[in-house]
């Protein structure tokens, strides 16, 4: 089965709960306007647990969001990646599938 994408418009609207997302063959890609630069961390952890793959997860942040690695931790079969975005020290944490 093909993914289907969904495009959000994030300067007009703001998804409550992707979450809903979860485990639904979907792409999404988020569309900021001219005077945003970032989206809100909250969106971003939302968004993670939609990817089974940390290291795609964790590029995703790097290259669309801007987010940094600050760690790479070996943790049993999780082994997640720590990125940041603001002065946090890890934001979020792209982790392999459980």
């Amino acid at each position: 089965m093909k993914p289907e994408f969904i495009l959000i418009d994030f300067e007009n609207v703001q998804p409550a709960n992707l979450g809903a997302l979860s485990g639904q063959p979907v792409r999404i890609k988020i569309l900021l306007g001219k005077n945003q630069a970032r989206i809100p961390v909250e969106v971003a952890e939302a968004m993670q647990i939609l990817s089974k793959d940390r290291g795609k997860a964790a590029r995703f942040y790097q290259e669309v969001f801007g987010f940094s690695v600050t760690d790479y931790i070996a943790w049993d079969e999780l082994d997640p990646i720590f990125v940041y975005c603001n002065p946090r020290h890890h934001s979020l944490a792209p982790i392999n599938e459980c």
